[in-house]
């Protein structure tokens, strides 16, 4: 046997175990996420009586919930959370951030502008306390100024 061969079958019984092993942490993670109720959250989001073109909600945990973030897009007014079965149950933090996009085949991120007050977004008030037991809810949010 060479030493080549060596090192090889060394770094194979290392990397397969680490490998697998860190392959159950996620598959754990995943699990972990899973045992939380959630809830489909869904509705509309106006800005200056206008539905919102395209945007992003997310959902953030505060008050002793504990989960990560829930967050999904808005188009032509319309949101829908359902992935992974939903927001947690809990209460969240909204923020709401709304994009102009340049026409044209390609458009580079820096492009975009986000164009809500910093009060829907970075300095947010909004809340949300998502209730145990139900399917779903609809929430609607009508953004001024």
């Amino acid at each position: 046997m060479t030493a080549a061969w060596h090192t090889e079958h060394i770094l194979r019984q290392l990397l397969v175990p680490m490998a697998l092993c860190g392959m159950g942490m996620l598959v754990f993670q995943g699990c972990q996420e899973s045992r939380y109720e959630r809830v489909v959250v869904s509705g509309t989001v106006t800005y200056q009586s206008k539905p919102l073109e395209k945007g992003m909600i997310a959902f953030f945990p505060t008050k002793g919930t504990k989960t990560s973030p829930s967050a999904g897009k808005i188009v032509a007014g319309q949101y829908r959370i359902d992935r992974l079965g939903g927001v947690p149950v809990g209460t969240h933090r909204i923020e709401i951030k709304a994009y102009d996009v340049p026409e044209g085949p390609r458009v580079a991120l820096t492009e975009t502008a986000q164009y809500l007050p910093a009060k829907y977004n970075t300095e947010t008030t909004l809340e949300i306390t998502i209730p145990p037991g139900e399917a779903s809810i609809t929430r609607d949010f009508d953004l001024t100024d």
